[in-house]
């Protein structure tokens, strides 16, 4: 999606939102998280492990879960094809649902820095029902 000056916000709002729920619905990103969470592989070893461990998949159907992941934001950048992906850590997911049926949410990952509120990490999204 493309986002103008002039796209409303609830417009973006749900946008990012259902990217986040989508990223996280499958199992094969799930497994893709953990294996990147243990360090950086190539498309082609995570297709052998996934195959060893899993099941069958063959090398695009790899690396289209990994570039779901890596349009999130949940990659960090490669500059070439043949560079391994790895997981932009340390990572949060955070989502909170009230009683009264509100909720928020925030995506955050990358070293900690300082701020005036104190260390933090960078927050690539936040939303709300409200």
């Amino acid at each position: 999606m493309q986002i103008y000056a002039d796209t409303p916000v609830s417009e973006v709002r749900w946008s990012m939102e259902a990217k986040v729920f989508h990223t996280l619905s499958d199992d094969t990103r799930i497994w893709l998280i953990r294996e990147l969470a243990k360090g950086d592989a190539t498309v082609q070893d995570l297709t052998q492990r996934f195959n060893e461990e899993v099941g069958e998949m063959d090398y695009s159907n790899m690396l289209r879960h990994l570039k779901v992941l890596e349009n999130l934001g949940m990659t960090k950048p490669r500059k070439a094809k043949d560079e391994p992906y790895g997981l932009r850590l340390p990572m949060t997911v955070e989502f909170h649902v009230a009683e009264n049926g509100k909720w928020d949410y925030r995506l955050c990952w990358g070293k900690e820095k300082e701020t005036p509120k104190g260390k933090m990490h960078e927050v690539h999204h936040e939303g709300s029902s409200t």
